[in-house]
């Protein structure tokens, strides 16, 4: 869990970055704090340490599966920035980019938990799945959040998407 959370903080941490965030929790982020090029090596040392820790394992299968999880995540937002202000952005690209930068980390967490508590493979593939899905609505959530929620409520800066050409 540590170590997926540690993805997960780098990802926020260049989110804010690229989103130019100023709140993130109710408090101000990396970037707002300590400025961009700080921020950005935060970030790489957030995942490099997340990798380090993943390859404790005896097995190999742990790190692969946070190596995978971690490139999905940076692959899906290239991507994102790739179709920034792209009006033919259809469903299924919009659910691809969100797949990769959400729901990988998701199906990572729910299969890791699954392999490490020694369930069978069908188990594992579910709990994979489980997470892919939970991960694509977290995310579909998120987005709607940014359009209509309220940054009092939510914690964070918000009505930053549009304003960047994520559609």
């Amino acid at each position: 869990g540590v170590i997926l959370e540690l993805v997960h903080i780098a990802s926020l941490v260049h989110d804010d970055i690229m989103d130019g965030a100023e709140l993130r929790r109710n408090l101000p982020t990396a970037a707002a704090k300590w400025g961009n090029s700080l921020s950005v090596l935060l970030g790489d040392v957030l995942f490099a340490h997340a990798l380090e820790l993943s390859s404790e394992y005896d097995d190999n299968v742990v790190s692969r599966a946070i190596a995978r999880a971690s490139r999905d995540v940076c692959a899906g937002e290239i991507l994102q920035t790739q179709r920034r202000y792209d009006l033919n952005l259809s469903v299924p690209d919009y659910l691809k980019i969100i797949e990769m930068k959400t729901a990988a980390l998701f199906a990572a967490a729910t299969h890791l938990g699954a392999y490490l508590n020694d369930s069978s493979p069908e188990v594992q593939a579910s709990m994979k799945n489980y997470g892919l899905r939970l991960g694509t609505a977290y995310q579909i959530y998120d987005d709607c959040l940014d359009l209509v929620g309220d940054e009092s409520t939510a914690g964070k800066t918000l009505r930053t998407d549009l304003a960047k050409g994520k559609l």
